[in-house]
Parts: structure tokens; C-alpha cells; sequence
């Protein structure tokens, strides 16, 4: 932490650097959220900077226009500061808010951190401060020059990209009296704004299998693969709504091609994680179901229509090095209530660099049997079921690793806590 003296020299040369020979008046109300992880600089340097920069921006005001969050994340080589602000700009008959980011070096130190996180709080301030013309000081105040058009212009050129893709793979080779070849990959792509979010996530499995079985050999390969989207819009105070729907082929669970789509609801208490967060959240869905099997089910049928209601709870805890989740869902069939399921799921995600993330995750699954069971599992292509499972159990356990990156705004996939 820094001395006062100190702090208002670095503020008034911050000042004198970003905004020089500058001219505007501002008496803004304000709320300054502020939560940054232990380190420096600390939330009271940055208050204390931003505060005597700005002249007639009063920081936690009772009755605020202006609400101003920071929050930051760690990423590869240093620190990335994101700052929503949200009110009325001036001049303007509507409410605004939108988004800054700013990437801080590591190697930055203290007072030029400082420097960098106040001028990108200063830069989305501006839009709302009353603007006059340029002048001299007043009153030993520095006044800001700028209008409104040009701190807006500019604010929309740093405005984080609300898109990612975020590809990743898997992939493993055994040879130890049988051999193994297992190649995953996966591609989401995504696009988030506080009002609506889309996601589209695709993968494909393949997987050699090569075993002996006393006197005879088990050779042969299994393809699977899959995809979903889902849309959704939020209506604030946490709660969205969805339509989803995706399509799947796992000859391993006798599913020749699966089709489902559904619509849900769900709350989330803080829909945007910008750093070091913890969050809480509650879906319900109901989706249709359209199935076409490798060989007849239990029913003695080819393919199935059915429809399920479920329910699903879930807690995340978000830090600068990795993100937990656990969660707990529950479902059934509506034409056939004796069959349903109940599990849970527990994740970690590691934050290895800017994008880059490893991912551990672990599913139980307990459940009252499973439409899909093929009448005779012998039907059931053996390569299939030894080198994928199968799921018809009353009991199913999995885990997976997973190694994924994130092209485009790479905070996203930690920020945005709707419809996961």
C-alpha cells in the first residue's frame, strides 16, 4: 500500500499523462465496486487514485448514477482488469453499460499497475461525466478534455470481443499385451452479451482396439460423435430462459442417432464471474427426445419418442489459478416415471496461460434403468462397448481430461455463468 502523498503524486502525474491540458467538470454520484485478489495493488490504491483523478466523482455515494465494478483474473505473464460501468450517460435519454479490459504486465510494478488499471476506469468514466469546453485548470482542479462521441468511439474500439472458439483435444496410446489408440476433438463456439448468449459445441471419439482373449483376438474400431446448441435470453436479476437441442450417435449405448430439443429456465446468481467469485445457480428443463437404436431396445423397438423433465443445482468457486464445480440433477421419463436417474458431477479447471486450461471432471450417475438397453446386449458390437461402455448400468461412473484454448476473448468461458 502506498503512502497518501505518494498516491496523489501518482495520480496527479496519471492525470497530467492521460489527460493533458484537459477541461470538463463532472459532479457524478458513484458506486465503486471493487474486488481484487490479494496482491498490488490493493482496491484502496485504486480508489484512492481513481478518486483524486477524476474531479467531482464522488466514489460511494448513497444515491450512485454511475455503478463502476472492477474485478481482476490472472493470465499468462501478469493481470487482466475488467471494468463494467453502468448508468446514464450524459446527454442521453437511455441507461447504458458496457464493458474494458486492460492486460497489466507483470513486470509493471506497482505505481505503473496503478496507472493502467485508473486510466482504463477513467476511460469508461468519461462518457458519463458532464463535459465542457476545454480551458485551463480551475480552482487548482485538472479538468478533462473530451466530449462524450469520442470517449464513446473510443470506448467501443476496447471493448472486449463478446465472442470464442474454443477448440480442444484428447488423445492416448496403450501397448501393454493389448493395444489402445484413443483420438478425441471438440470445437465450441460462443457468443455472449449481458442480454443473450449462443452456443454451439460439436466432438467426435475415435478409438483402435486390439485385445486377446485366451485364443481368440478382439480387433476393431469405434466412431462416435456429437453436437449441441443452446440459445438463451436473460431478464434479469439472474433469470434466462433457453431453447436447446443437439443430436448425438453412440453405437456403444445403442444409440444408432439421438435428437433432442427443449426449452428451460434458470437462475444464476451472479451471471457474469468477472474474477474471483463464488456462485450458485438452479435449472429446470423439459426436452423431447427422438431415438433410433443399433438393435431393439427393452421395448422391443427400433426407435422412440419420449419426453423428460429435469432439474439440475449447481455451485462454482472462480480464482486466478483454477475454477471448481459441483452439481446435481435429477430426471425422468414422463410416459414411463419407473425410469429415471439422479447424479452428480465435480470439475476443476487449471488456468495453465491466457486461453489455455486443463480440465479434470468426474460424473456418478445412478438411475432406475435406461430406455436405450438393447433387448439382447449381445447385439451390441463388442469393440464398442469394450472401448467406449456403455451406460445401460444401474450404476455409471466417468471421468475425462480435457485440454482446451480459447480463440478470442479468453475470460469468457470463466465469465459467463448462463447455460454451461
Amino acid at each position: 500500500m502506498i503512502a497518501p502523498t505518494r498516491a496523489r503524486m501518482a495520480a496527479c502525474a496519471l492525470a497530467l499523462l492521460t489527460l493533458p491540458s484537459a477541461s470538463a467538470s463532472a459532479e457524478m454520484p458513484a458506486d465503486f465496486d471493487c474486488y481484487l485478489v490479494p496482491g498490488e495493488p490493493t482496491c484502496q490504491d485504486v480508489r484512492r487514485a481513481f478518486g483524486g483523478s477524476v474531479p467531482g466523482l464522488a466514489l460511494d455515494a448513497d444515491a450512485p448514477e454511475l455503478t463502476i465494478v472492477l474485478r481482476d483474473s490472472e493470465v499468462a505473464l501478469g493481470r487482466r482488469y475488467l471494468a463494467r460501468f453502468a448508468g446514464r450517460p450524459r446527454g442521453s435519454d437511455e441507461d447504458a453499460q458496457f464493458e474494458l479490459t486492460a492486460f497489466v504486465p507483470e513486470s509493471s510494478g506497482h505505481d505503473r499497475a496503478i496507472a493502467l488499471v485508473v486510466a482504463l476506469l477513467q476511460r469508461g468514466a468519461v462518457p458519463f461525466l458532464e463535459v465542457r469546453a476545454p480551458g485551463t485548470a480551475e480552482d487548482g482542479a485538472l479538468r478533462l478534455e473530451a466530449t462524450a462521441s469520442d470517449a464513446e468511439a473510443s470506448s467501443a474500439d476496447d471493448d472486449p470481443s463478446p465472442w470464442y472458439l474454443r477448440p480442444r483435444v484428447s488423445g492416448g496410446y496403450v501397448n501393454a499385451g493389448l493395444e489402445v489408440v484413443n483420438v478425441g476433438a471438440g470445437l465450441e463456439v460462443n457468443y455472449s452479451d449481458p442480454q443473450w448468449r449462443w452456443r454451439v459445441d460439436g466432438d467426435a471419439t475415435y478409438r483402435y482396439l486390439d485385445v486377446s482373449l485366451g485364443d481368440s483376438d478382439l480387433v476393431g474400431e469405434f466412431f462416435a460423435w456429437g453436437g449441441r446448441s443452446v440459445f438463451a435470453r436473460s431478464l434479469g436479476g439472474g433469470f434466462s430462459f433457453a431453447l436447446f437441442g443437439g443430436v448425438r450417435s453412440q453405437p456403444n449405448n445403442n444409440l444408432a442417432l439421438r435428437g433432442d430439443a427443449g426449452i428451460g429456465a434458470e437462475w444464476v446468481l451472479s451471471p457474469f464471474l468477472a474474477a474471483n467469485e463464488t456462485n450458485v445457480g438452479a435449472r429446470v428443463t423439459v426436452a423431447g427426445y427422438a431415438d433410433r437404436y443399433v438393435t431393439p431396445n427393452q421395448e422391443a423397438r427400433d426407435s422412440r419418442v419420449f419426453a423428460e423433465p429435469a432439474a439440475t443445482v449447481f455451485g462454482r468457486m472462480h480464482t486466478r489459478p483454477f475454477d471448481l464445480e459441483i452439481s446435481a440433477t435429477a430426471g425422468l421419463l414422463l410416459d414411463r416415471p419407473e425410469i429415471w436417474h439422479v447424479g452428480g458431477e465435480l470439475s476443476a479447471t487449471l488456468r495453465i496461460a491466457d486461453g489455455l486450461q486443463l480440465s479434470v471432471s468426474g460424473e456418478l450417475l445412478y438411475r432406475g434403468g435406461a430406455i436405450h438397453m438393447p433387448a439382447d446386449p449381445s447385439q451390441i458390437d463388442p469393440i464398442a462397448t469394450t472401448a467406449a461402455g456403455s451406460d445401460f448400468g444401474e450404476v455409471t461412473v466417468e471421468t475425462q481430461v480435457a485440454l482446451t484454448w480459447a480463440i478470442g476473448n479468453s475470460l469468457l468461458p470463466s465469465q459467463d455463468q448462463r447455460w454451461r
